[in-house]
């Protein structure tokens, strides 16, 4: 592959872009859009290209997190390999709704409501003006964190 551009506004701040030419040889459209180079190891090396005896400097580890093709370019996002650890997985309580209104998981469809209408998630809400309460993704009958912390009297 040949020298790529970066485009990224602090050296210090990751994400950043990569952005390459797709050359045949090395790297085709298919190898992205199989899905090849989802989460590949990336290295920024700052190297002297006219003396690479001198060898290379890593100056940031991450992984490729999105990749965008334009023609015969590609953009691949780069996240630091600790944005891992800030990663959500799974889902949380809440005793409000996770859902947006009207996307896949709420189910509401929002063309038989006025247009400016609005969803406070909260599970009264839901059943009472929605008629959607097999849709609420939320607990509202676990107690809060109040409640949790009580203790019952007599123990």
């Amino acid at each position: 592959m040949t020298p790529s551009t970066l485009g990224y506004p602090d050296e210090q701040e990751l994400p950043f872009t990569c952005e390459a030419i797709i050359d045949d040889d090395y790297l085709s459209i298919d190898i992205i859009n199989n899905g090849l180079l989802d989460h590949a190891k990336v290295e920024l090396w700052l190297v002297n290209y006219d003396d690479l005896s001198q060898g290379h400097r890593v100056l940031r580890v991450g992984e490729i997190v999105k990749i965008h093709l334009q023609g015969q370019r590609f953009y691949a996002e780069v996240a630091g390999l600790g944005d891992r650890l800030q990663a959500r997985l799974g889902q949380f309580y809440s005793s409000t709704c996770r859902a947006e209104l009207g996307d896949k998981k709420c189910g509401v469809m929002l063309a038989q409501y006025p247009s400016q209408i609005r969803c406070d998630k909260r599970f009264s809400t839901c059943v009472s003006y929605f008629n959607n309460a097999i849709n609420f993704r939320g607990e509202p009958f676990i107690p809060g964190q109040s409640g949790l912390l009580s203790v019952e009297k007599g123990a």
